[in-house]
């Protein structure tokens, strides 16, 4: 019997609601991983660069979550608000990334939807259903990350609060870590500030004590 991990969730002709439901078992284990939260910590710490940590969350958020097309937006100090990194995006996609993002960092609440064209909440006229959350850095909204189905959804989808509360714990260094280093924990004279990685030790620290994450070391 295959893992959890090693099952395709690229089967043609399911919406993303249904994905979600039909591995909801498998997307668990992926989340829940024990090295799952440690994978990320690593993977964030490799690099000062915000749009190479972005690209690490889009990789990585694709084997959480089974959507085809991946974004993190970021907000600058203006307000200003970009796609630090993209998978499987068209061009016509980046207004409804952005109107997703700017709903999502404005109110720190997740969004789904099973059609986008079809909420009131976010004016677009994209067809496809739209799973994204807030990236949340030192209690500050300050990107969003934005999953998309061009297709649309038979119904809304949905995490089991579980799985949502897995993925929440894993975007939470990453945002820390993409939007932190610069403007949060700084850095001096070429070696980054220690605030970044006693964020991600806070993670891991609240994940082991979940009974979810078991490690001792960085």
């Amino acid at each position: 019997m295959r893992r959890a991990s090693e099952i395709s969730l690229a089967v043609p002709g399911l919406d993303l609601a249904t994905k979600l439901r039909v591995f909801q078992r498998a997307l668990r284990s992926r989340v829940e991983r024990r090295d799952a939260l440690l994978d990320i910590v690593r993977a964030v710490n490799t690099t000062l660069e915000p749009s190479k940590i972005a690209d690490l969350i889009v990789e990585r958020a694709a084997t959480w979550v089974p959507a085809p097309c991946w974004a993190v937006v970021a907000s600058d100090l203006s307000g200003e608000s970009s796609v630090l990194s993209g998978s499987g995006l068209q061009p016509e996609m980046g207004p409804a990334v952005e109107n997703v993002a700017r709903w999502v960092m404005q109110r720190g609440d997740d969004f789904l939807t099973a059609d986008l064209r079809k909420d009131a909440r976010v004016k677009d006229g994209v067809v496809g259903s739209v799973v994204a959350f807030p990236l949340v850095s030192r209690g500050q909204r300050v990107g969003a990350l934005i999953g998309f189905d061009r297709a649309p959804s038979a119904r809304k989808p949905l995490l089991s609060p579980v799985v949502l509360k897995a993925v929440r714990m894993l975007i939470e260094p990453a945002a820390s870590g993409t939007f932190g280093i610069g403007a949060v924990a700084g850095v001096h004279q070429g070696h980054v500030a220690p605030t970044l990685v006693l964020m991600c030790t806070l993670s891991i620290t609240r994940a082991r004590s979940a009974g979810r994450v078991y490690c001792d070391c960085l």
